[in-house]
């Protein structure tokens, strides 16, 4: 489950989502201040490199079919 409780505010953490290997160059990396929601998350769930809050993800034509996995549990921060 998203969550997503700050209504993509980027401030909680609760749609922390693992982008495929093969989606992460047309997903692109975290800015600057994802990436700092995504370290504080890291104390407290597992963040991989492709890593992503998904209410960062620009939806484009580009992301057609974009494939994501959920961690087991969404702690936010």
């Amino acid at each position: 489950l998203v969550a997503g409780i700050c209504g993509g505010n980027m401030m909680c953490g609760t749609c922390h989502v693992y982008v495929a290997d093969d989606w992460a160059a047309r997903a692109g990396g975290p800015g600057e201040d994802e990436e700092a929601v995504l370290e504080g998350l890291s104390l407290r769930a597992a963040v991989k490199p492709k890593h992503r809050l998904s209410c960062q993800l620009k939806v484009t034509s580009a992301l057609d079919g974009l494939s994501v996995k959920l961690p087991k549990s969404q702690p936010g921060i």
